[in-house]
């Protein structure tokens, strides 16, 4: 795969590969933290997860031809994406890619994982259904001490109480700090989600992605994950 790199759109590029049936394929894709956009065998697609993923209507009958597509029109394929998170041990940051494995031709857990740091590679010893357990499950895997700063990890970021997809369904609460200061059970949680979104401010976010603005959790922070 290709190193990371900044992009010269908004946002960042990232090297990805995908493959199917019909043949494998690397590609570069281009993520703000919240839509991913890329062309994969001639299609233009974007959507906050590869299994949420829209393309053009009027292609529609080319995308079929081109991939094996479910009722939903999700692509039935394996997705590979680098995506660089920052680890803090002891002071200092080291930035690497997560290579995350997102197999969308099962029917269930699908979502497995590679991370090296200094030296040594972790990986997932089981499939997950969520990117917030893949991130889990590497945070308990590293070194004592070791933080991950992400916007799963962030004090402001919290999921639905209803439910959330694999991937990118994090909500924002950077826009509601003081309220959220306030939430302690769902119920309050739900008030402050509906306040935000009412106002247009409301913002889903990958799990990977940070911004400026990140503060990491802590044990009196009542928030809707399990990180």
């Amino acid at each position: 795969m290709k190193p990371l790199a900044q992009s010269n759109l908004s946002g960042i590029s990232l090297p990805f590969c995908f493959s199917d049936c019909k043949g494998s394929e690397t590609g570069t894709l281009i993520t703000d933290g919240h839509v991913l956009k890329f062309i994969l065998r001639g299609v233009s697609f974007s959507g906050s997860s590869f299994n949420l993923l829209s393309f053009p209507e009027i292609k529609k009958e080319n995308v079929i031809g081109l991939f094996d597509i479910d009722k939903f029109d999700t692509i039935l394929g394996v997705f590979r994406i680098e995506y660089p998170i920052t680890i803090v041990e002891a002071g200092s940051e080291t930035l690497a890619p997560i290579i995350l494995q997102f197999d969308y031709t099962n029917d269930k857990e699908n979502i497995s994982y590679s991370f090296n740091y200094h030296g040594v590679n972790y990986k997932s010893e089981r499939l997950f259904s969520f990117v917030e357990n893949v991130l889990i499950d590497l945070r308990q895997q590293l070194p004592t001490h070791c933080q991950i700063n992400c916007c799963l990890s962030c004090k402001y970021s919290s999921y639905h109480p209803v439910g959330n997809n694999d991937f990118g369904d994090l909500a924002c609460f950077k826009y509601a700090k003081n309220a959220l200061s306030y939430v302690k059970d769902k119920c309050a949680l739900l008030d402050v989600w509906e306040n935000i979104y009412q106002e247009n401010r409301l913002s889903q976010v990958q799990e990977t992605f940070i911004c400026s603005e990140f503060i990491h959790c802590s044990e009196e922070d009542w928030l809707y994950k399990c990180y």
